[in-house]
């Protein structure tokens, strides 16, 4: 067998996922010396060495760690490198104030000026204002999301990269270099991830529960294993198969492990801060501020210790497969995608629900509009019957019943205004005038003897209207409007 053929074949067994053990284990079967084996792999000569020489190189195992365990190795690597968690803690801490900060200005003014502008374009419009202004806040949080989520991926990929090498003693300066290399790779691997984790817990919460475990690993596999985009997620899922209720066991032991020790020390400062805010002014204020960044100091030290244990769950789990092939292929991405996909297009369907439901209320209780649009409305409480809308279509109807309307309207507006002069504003109803009018009665539509249209407005003013009779195109209104100061306008 030529050189370049062994290369090939070392190269293909490489990227289907075989580690160097697996792949010296299967050399040594074939009859190869350690000699051989040394100068082609480069690596550890059998399964059994207990050290290893290449970081990216696993001894296998037969078991996956407990939980106590993990806890162990994750202390281990936590407090062999806690200088530089302190640091890459501060800098997070930084990165994340300046996202705060710069998210406030940039959605605060962006929804500002989107319902300015909606109001502008679409006046009256309560779902277009709505709409409008929704869109323009997702656009500004998708923008400032993807530019400072670059920034937090240099961060996470840093902090994988001290972990990773906790055994090497990797100066800072260096990791942060590393990081940077791989820090566009973890961002995608990160953006999946949101994407297939968040889409599928949109579809009743149950399946992004199981893509969370599935894909758990996938952000350590951009650094510790140097796989990109999608591989990265179907790799973490290989891992796991078999193991979905032990890995999700060890996740959920931890977080009721940890959560409890800080519940009680989280639940005092978030207590503190409210009443800080709530009692003592402006000291008080500063106090909370100050509170809220002990509470997230607190944060960025257990941060690390938890990304620690899950490198060891992972370690664990990649030692555990390491007698077997690693064969992304298996999993069926269609599946994966198809799912993820369905659970994010409930998201348009919710926004559209709440959007006209909103409108709905609004509209509800929004204080019904003055002039003759009240004409129809069916819900009136003026005496006004829409029944007389059904006999203005009448062609037969004589033009004397329009002038008839018309004088009965002057009529009752001069009453109006005598009672103005008596009383310095305008009755409630109608037939608080009657003693004003010709035998003390009000004149009603002479073509169905039902009430005119009277609708007494805040502001002090009235609307008195009728509908008039036109058989060549539609009906048409005629109105008299009452100022506040007693004088009256005829409206057509």
């Amino acid at each position: 067998m030529s050189d370049n053929t062994i290369q090939q074949w070392l190269a293909q067994a490489r990227a289907a996922g075989f580690s160097d053990v697996q792949i010296t284990a299967q050399l040594k079967q074939q009859g190869w010396g350690d000699d051989q084996i040394q100068k082609l792999v480069g690596g550890a000569t059998s399964p059994s060495v207990a050290t290893v020489t290449d970081r990216n190189q696993v001894v296998p195992s037969d078991t996956i760690p407990d939980v106590l365990a993990l806890f162990k190795q994750a202390w281990e690597i936590y407090k062999s490198r806690i200088g530089a968690f302190v640091v890459i803690g501060l800098i997070f801490l930084f990165i994340e104030g300046l996202l705060y900060f710069v998210s406030f200005l940039l959605v605060g003014g962006t929804a500002v000026l989107g319902i300015a502008s909606s109001a502008t374009v679409f006046k009256g419009n309560t779902t277009a204002q709505i709409a409008t202004s929704v869109l323009a806040i997702s656009f500004a949080s998708v923008a400032v999301t993807v530019i400072f989520g670059f920034f937090l991926a240099w961060v996470w990929s840093a902090l994988i990269h001290t972990i990773h090498t906790y055994k090497e003693k990797i100066d800072l300066g260096t990791i942060m270099s590393r990081a940077f290399k791989t820090m566009i790779p973890l961002w995608w691997v990160s953006m999946l991830l949101s994407f297939f984790v968040s889409g599928a817990s949109f579809l009743l919460f149950i399946p992004g529960i199981i893509f969370a475990v599935w894909f758990s690993n996938a952000l350590f596999l951009p650094v510790t294993e140097g796989t990109r985009g999608m591989q990265s997620l179907l790799r973490s899922k290989e891992y796991v198969r078999g193991a979905w209720w032990g890995v999700l066991g060890r996740q959920l032991a931890f977080g009721l492990l940890v959560g409890a020790a800080f519940f009680g020390l989280f639940l005092v400062l978030g207590l503190g801060t409210i009443f800080l805010r709530n009692t003592a002014g402006a000291i008080g204020a500063m106090a909370s501020i100050a509170v809220t960044f002990v509470y997230l100091a607190i944060t960025a030290l257990v941060m690390p210790f938890g990304l620690c244990y899950s490198y060891a769950l992972y370690s664990g789990l990649r030692a555990y497969k390491a007698r077997a092939a690693i064969d992304t292929q298996q999993t069926k991405k269609a599946g994966l995608i198809i799912t993820a996909i369905a659970g994010w297009l409930v998201i348009p369907l919710i926004g559209i629900g709440i959007v006209a439901f909103v409108t709905s209320m609004t509209n509800s209780f929004l204080p019904a509009s003055t002039g003759s649009n009240n004409l129809f409305n069916s819900n009136s409480s003026y005496n006004f019957n829409t029944n007389s809308l059904n006999n203005t279509n009448n062609s037969t109807t004589s033009a004397g019943n329009n002038d008839q309307r018309k004088a009965d309207l002057n009529t009752i507006s001069a009453a109006l205004v005598k009672y103005f002069n008596q009383h310095s504003a305008y009755p409630t109803a109608l037939t608080d005038i009657a003693t004003l009018l010709p035998n003390s009665k009000v004149p009603a539509d002479p073509s169905d003897n039902t009430s005119y249209y009277y609708y007494m407005n805040s502001d002090g003013t009235f609307d008195l209207c009728a509908l008039l009779d036109d058989p060549t195109t539609y009906v048409k209104e005629y109105c008299i409007k009452g100022a506040a100061d007693g004088t009256i306008a005829i409206q057509q």
